[in-house]
């Protein structure tokens, strides 16, 4: 019942704490809807008595930590992602937590080794393996480091695999192609940005990431077709702009024409 609350939900689960008090899962259910509503002091109160009746449960603290890092108290959500993890080690959930708060602080060595620390328990999970893999590819774009490459390579592909053919996210593709690219795979990149370009609603970025691809693979005329198409959902897109003029001076030049503006 914690998404999709409307007000006749709210007023349910509150009716449900009042009916039975000394049930902290009801009173974590109304905290939920509480700060879905906005009402984020009456939530965190509710949390805090639910924690008053039922202290070592880990799955309270790390509610109380979702809440928290959401408000920007993070010294605060990492404590309670701490005590998670100290009421019990082998949940998933709690490392994944930890580490969204460290990454959050900046500390993103520490946010990556939680993160598989999470994924040893938790390897299928789909929101941990885009968060490792997404953290991994910021730290490639800052260093340029093959390890970080690889890293969100193996990540994004286990992710890929879990989601039936042809229903893979587009962001997930797109990360996937550019991750690719980056490693000098094109032909694996190709097919996986020309599926992100297929998926709905158009994204220039996609048309832009596989244009690059087919330009750094010869292929001017096809990069022209997808630098295009791309233009068509934004026009404005200045990165697209520019490698539109870029491949129509390549393509001037093959065909020793002056190029067309």
């Amino acid at each position: 019942m914690e998404r999709g609350q409307t007000p006749d939900a709210e007023k349910l689960l509150r009716e449900a704490v009042v009916s039975y008090p000394v049930d902290p899962e009801a009173r974590r259910h109304y905290a939920a809807a509480l700060w879905k509503a906005g009402k984020r002091q009456q939530a965190l109160a509710q949390i805090d008595q639910a924690l008053d009746l039922a202290a070592d449960d880990p799955t309270l603290h790390l509610a109380r930590c979702r809440y928290e890092l959401e408000a920007g108290a993070v010294n605060a959500a990492l404590a309670s992602a701490q005590r998670a993890i100290d009421l019990d080690p082998s949940l998933g959930e709690a490392w994944a937590m930890r580490a969204r708060v460290y990454r959050r602080r900046g500390e993103q060595a520490q946010a990556l080794a939680d993160y598989h620390r999470a994924l040893g328990m938790l390897p299928q999970d789909r929101e941990i393996l885009h968060e490792v893999a997404s953290l991994h590819w910021s730290h490639a774009l800052s260093d340029a480091g093959s390890q970080h490459l690889h890293a969100a390579a193996a990540a994004l592909n286990v992710l890929l695999e879990s989601y039936p053919q042809g229903e893979e996210p587009q962001d997930v593709l797109l990360m996937a192609g550019r991750v690719q690219s980056s490693l000098g795979k094109l032909d694996v990149a190709r097919p996986l940005l020309a599926a992100a370009c297929e998926r709905q609603p158009p994204n220039v970025e996609a048309f832009h990431e596989l244009a690059l691809v087919e330009l750094r693979s010869g292929r001017t005329v096809e990069a022209l077709r997808h630098v295009r198409a791309g233009l068509a959902v934004a026009p404005e897109h200045q990165p697209s702009l520019l490698l539109l003029d870029e491949v129509r001076t390549l393509l001037a030049e093959l065909h020793g024409l002056r190029p067309r503006y």
